[in-house]
């Protein structure tokens, strides 16, 4: 286990959520799953759970297509409504 993998569900939510935003600012595409993955240098198995509790509270959407599962955050950081991330806790 990584030292990662001892953070908290929201610690790595919080990171899980800013390897996306940074990911697809670097590369002008929205990333997928594995890109994730390793900018995190976490399991398959952590993110994949990560990512449901995401898409579970509406902070991130995975679109399926022909090349991939890609990531989408939801809402923009400047959004009015607050943190979504911090349902994770209440849950």
């Amino acid at each position: 286990m990584t030292a990662k993998e001892k953070l908290s569900l929201y610690e790595n939510a919080h990171l899980f959520v800013a390897a996306v935003r940074l990911l697809a600012h670097r590369d002008q595409t929205p990333p997928d799953l594995d890109q994730v993955c390793q900018m995190l240098n976490l399991s398959a198995e952590r993110t994949g759970f990560i990512c449901r509790r995401l898409e579970d509270i509406g902070a991130l959407e995975t679109v399926k297509g022909a090349y991939g599962c890609l990531l989408y955050t939801s809402p923009s950081p400047r959004d009015p409504r607050g943190d979504l991330v911090c349902r994770l806790l209440l849950e």
